[in-house]
């Protein structure tokens, strides 16, 4: 469906209301919500290539929906994506927009929401530690505002 849409170039839903066209949902927010509702892996896959084909987009709801798929499928996640410093920016933009972290509690925050994440550190360290490392850059970024 999504390949379908992306022929076609459909990048939002629209719809129309008292008379005026509006975005009701853009093509990433579908996908991505299609995804967590679905748990199918294909799907997951399907989602971590689309954000790359789509890499640069101004639409931040593929890092929003891509972070809440790692949290919900982490490993998953982890080994699709690996060590790809561009998706890895995505789950970083993700989580510091869907967590409201601070430069204090960030690390808490990242463990807290999925605990799977410890016993996966040693398989993933490098990627692990970039998204911590990215995450804690944009913290300050923000707070030098």
């Amino acid at each position: 469906m999504v390949k379908k849409m992306e022929l076609q170039q459909c990048s939002d839903y629209v719809v129309s209301k008292n008379g005026e066209v509006i975005i009701d949902e853009t093509l990433a927010s579908l996908f991505g919500k299609i995804c967590l509702t679905g748990n199918s892996r294909n799907a997951i896959k399907a989602y971590i290539e689309f954000v790359k084909r789509n890499m640069g987009s101004a639409d931040e709801e593929m890092s929003i929906l891509l972070e809440k798929l790692f949290v919900k499928h982490p490993q998953y996640v982890l080994s699709i994506v690996g060590y790809d410093k561009d998706l890895l920016n995505q789950l970083e933009w993700g989580f510091v927009n869907n967590h409201g972290v601070t430069s204090k509690n960030y690390k808490t925050v990242f463990f807290g929401i999925n605990p799977e994440l410890k016993s996966l550190y040693p398989k993933y360290r490098k990627a692990i530690d970039y998204l911590l490392n990215e995450i804690g850059e944009e913290i300050k970024d923000w707070k030098n505002e």
